[in-house]
């Protein structure tokens, strides 16, 4: 396993072919040294389709808390997020509550759909609250490739 390292956070390359670990590990390496300073980006925080009505999602990071009364609309929910024009999507969950039996699939179809419309907005899965450096970093490299 390689570790690569940037201020306090670090990523964890768990790859068995070894080639193929280092090329992972220098893209992310070198994506991470082109920023010297990962932007910050301004943040607006709901759960609800109700919240997202009422704020502007355009050009800012949305953090969505995940709960066991949102988990049914969850993929609806980031999708009008996505395209509304947010900058990317965190979704925060500790792994426990709600239950990983109940939030996973929820979870599993939001990140699916990201990963598959690779054109939109990125969408992460963190345990707090705060835009991770993971989220910045991806959408500062969506950034600068679209200027």
């Amino acid at each position: 396993m390689t570790v690569v390292r940037f201020e306090q956070t670090s990523v964890e390359i768990a790859v068995g072919r070894p080639d193929l670990a280092r090329a992972i590990e220098q893209g992310i390496s070198a994506a991470i040294r082109a920023l010297t300073s990962p932007p910050e980006f301004p943040v607006v925080r709901l759960r609800t389709r109700r919240r997202l009505a009422a704020v502007n999602v355009l050009g800012k990071i949305a953090i969505v808390r995940v709960t066991e009364q949102g988990l049914r609309r969850l993929p609806a929910l980031v999708e009008e997020i996505r395209a509304q024009g947010a900058l990317g999507v965190q979704l925060v969950w500790d792994g426990e509550t709600p239950p990983r039996e109940r939030a996973e699939a929820a979870i599993f179809r939001v990140l699916e759909a990201a990963r598959a419309t690779k054109s939109g907005p990125p969408v992460m899965l963190a345990a707090e609250s705060a835009p991770v450096l993971a989220l910045r970093v991806a959408i500062a490299a969506r950034t600068e490739s679209a200027t």
